[in-house]
């Protein structure tokens, strides 16, 4: 299992939430969007991640979390492809606004390309 979702790694705080949606840059694929703020003081921890479903997009709680669940294996399967992990300080968090449970294969495409935007994005400044 990758070192990436263990607890240290999860973005829980209401505040750093709030301040990531707030100030955080956006970037957007159909149906899914990424929110991204660097971390004020870099944490030992490195990259911090969080994963969102919309209620009003999914009313169903069983399918938010098959959603969220998706996005996870999503996101643990390909992070090592671009990313370094404790090299990382930023904290991001994935948003998903589609109205339907996605399919792995299509979320994993999804998550891949925002992944490779957001790996762009940090290296251009």
């Amino acid at each position: 299992m990758s070192s990436i979702l263990f607890s240290k790694n999860k973005l829980k705080s209401k505040k750093t939430i709030d301040l990531l949606f707030a100030k955080g840059k956006y970037l957007k694929v159909s149906g899914y969007s990424l929110v991204y703020i660097g971390q004020a003081n870099e944490s030992v921890n490195g990259l911090r991640v969080g994963f969102s479903v919309g209620k009003k997009n999914q009313a169903l709680a069983v399918d938010r979390n098959k959603t969220k669940r998706l996005m996870r294996e999503a996101f643990r399967v390909c992070v090592k492809d671009f990313l370094v992990i404790n090299e990382t300080h930023y904290n991001i968090m994935f948003v998903c606004v589609e109205k339907t449970t996605p399919g792995f294969s299509e979320l994993l495409d999804k998550i891949k390309s925002l992944l490779l935007s957001f790996s762009e994005a940090i290296k251009n400044g």
